[in-house]
């Protein structure tokens, strides 16, 4: 479990996921409204590389579990493994998400394609409503903030990524202001609720937000290759 002595990255995430877990309310079984919290795994493909990116979304589109159940019936490993299974998407080539987050593995490791765990991804809320509609926009949203705590910060804190891509559009904005306080969206060539980079001490300097790529791929050939494009000019990848 180690490299030379030295705890991997996945290792720090599961004892950082034990002892959250430690630390759930009493009243945990109240909140079966809530699917989650999907639980992430740093593959050594990740630690190994040379630069090292997250890709993050909105939140996930259903789980293998609710809240009380993750409490109950699932060790953190098991919870885990459930987004080794799912394997960055190996079932869903069709969806946007996906076929965006392999386009930019491939361009950013060119003569690493068979690499497919290269790029880490997670969600900036880590719960779907039981309906999976966001819960953003549900009565409860405060609840399920303050169940979450500061999971996604955490994961980012030790996957020590070197360019972020949130994929999250300018409506989930205000989660990262909430995650990141006075976050800076600086804008690059686009209007900043298109694309921004976003300055702030606790994320990488390379941290950009963009439309989610359902958005991007309704006008392909010009949202998408447009943020392909800036990212590939601000981060030196080359363009096929």
């Amino acid at each position: 479990m180690t490299f030379g002595g030295r705890m991997r990255l996945s290792e720090k995430l599961i004892k950082y996921y034990e002892s959250i877990k430690d630390q759930v309310p009493e009243n945990y079984k109240e909140y079966d409204f809530l699917i989650g919290p999907d639980l992430i795994w740093i593959d050594d493909e990740y630690e190994n590389s040379s630069s090292r990116i997250a890709i993050i979304g909105k939140e996930q589109f259903g789980w293998d579990y609710s809240f009380p159940e993750f409490v109950s019936n699932w060790s953190v490993p098991q919870a885990v493994n459930a987004y080794r299974e799912f394997d960055f998407g190996m079932n869903y080539v069709a969806s946007p998400f996906w076929q965006f987050f392999h386009a930019v593995r491939k361009i950013a490791f060119p003569d690493e394609q068979e690499k497919r765990r290269k790029i880490i991804w997670t969600n900036l809320l880590k719960f779907v409503s039981l309906d999976t509609e966001p819960i953003i926009w549900k009565p409860y949203a405060d609840v399920a903030f303050d169940i979450q705590k500061d999971i996604f910060p955490s994961e980012l804190s030790i996957a020590q990524p070197d360019v972020c891509i949130f994929v999250t559009g300018p409506n989930y904005d205000f989660i990262l202001e909430r995650y990141f306080p006075g976050v800076f969206f600086e804008p690059l060539g686009l209007p900043v609720r298109q694309f921004a980079r976003l300055v702030h001490p606790e994320l990488p300097i390379n941290s950009f937000r963009t439309y989610h790529p359902n958005y991007l791929n309704r006008n392909r050939a010009e949202r998408w290759n447009i943020v392909i494009q800036i990212l590939s000019r601000e981060l030196g990848w080359k363009l096929v």
